[in-house]
């Protein structure tokens, strides 16, 4: 159940960045953080975990 919930939220994490950079914008870990209604640091490690895996993810301070 727990990994099930992560994925999730991994899932939207990658969801919203990638929203995000098509509108123009980009959002920091503690916008997700909120959107998410979870920590920064929750956010931080499944965004290390995303991008171990190559997976893109677009966010103020880490887009070049």
């Amino acid at each position: 159940k727990k990994k099930g919930r992560q994925a999730l939220r991994r899932h939207r994490i990658v969801r919203m960045c990638q929203e995000a950079l098509e509108q123009g914008g980009l959002l920091t870990q503690e916008d997700l953080g909120q959107l998410l209604t979870t920590s920064v640091r929750t956010v931080r490690g499944d965004i290390a975990y995303l991008r171990r895996t190559g997976v893109t993810v677009p966010t103020r301070g880490s887009h070049r």
